[in-house]
């Protein structure tokens, strides 16, 4: 008998968790409690915090070819392989929200999105402090907490519906990786996807996850 590869053996355990949580799922609310006793959901599309800088718009400036754009007085590059991530993770959530120094003014990124194929979506919510661009700055102590105050994280957690932040971690806190952030992080339910190393957001990042 022919002895599968480390990749067939991956694809199959997941394909047998896959299996399992469906097998161990309430037939009527479709959650589980998995091995670590948190409640989830079997087959639920996940929820996607999605960050612009270092993810959408590749942060710093490395020189090489990408789609150049002008938005909100700035130049804002975006590479093709950005684009078919992009895709990837539109495609397999059941909803994308904007949590990004940019607030609501990144719904400036939708029509070239949308010319692009990405996503058909004209418009996207955005996780809120309360504030805009202009008023709140590039700053990122506000996005924990008020990812934990919006709506649709409560939601989604209530749901057992898995949860995607899409970040430049390494960059965003502070400049420096923080153990107790990503502790913070998950502790919340929610999955980090960090894009710090590279500066935007690469098919990579998204290995592993449903968006791949």
């Amino acid at each position: 008998m022919k002895q599968m590869t480390a990749e067939e053996q991956i694809q199959a355990g997941r394909i047998l968790q896959t299996y399992e949580e469906h097998m161990r799922a309430d037939e009527n609310t479709g959650l589980y409690v998995d091995r670590d006793g948190v409640t989830r959901a079997a087959g639920l599309k996940p929820l996607v915090l999605l960050d612009v800088d270092g993810v959408v718009n590749a942060w710093p400036d490395n020189g090489s070819e990408r789609h150049q754009l002008r938005l909100q007085g700035m130049r804002v590059l975006v590479s093709d392989e950005t684009l078919e991530a992009l895709r990837g993770v539109f495609r397999a959530a059941h909803e994308v929200l904007w949590c990004t120094a940019w607030r609501g003014a990144a719904n400036d990124f939708m029509r070239f999105l949308r010319e692009q194929n990405v996503t058909t979506e004209h418009r996207l919510d955005w996780v809120s402090d309360g504030l805009t661009l202009r008023t709140g700055g590039f700053t990122t102590k506000w996005k924990l907490p008020a990812v934990r105050a919006t709506e649709q994280v409560w939601e989604a957690q209530k749901a057992g519906r898995p949860i995607y932040w899409i970040e430049d971690f390494g960059w965003g806190i502070e400049h420096h990786h923080s153990s107790m952030k990503y502790t913070d992080i998950t502790q919340a339910g929610i999955t980090p996807i960090d894009t710090a190393k590279e500066g935007q957001l690469l098919l990579t990042h998204l290995e592993g996850t449903p968006f791949e």
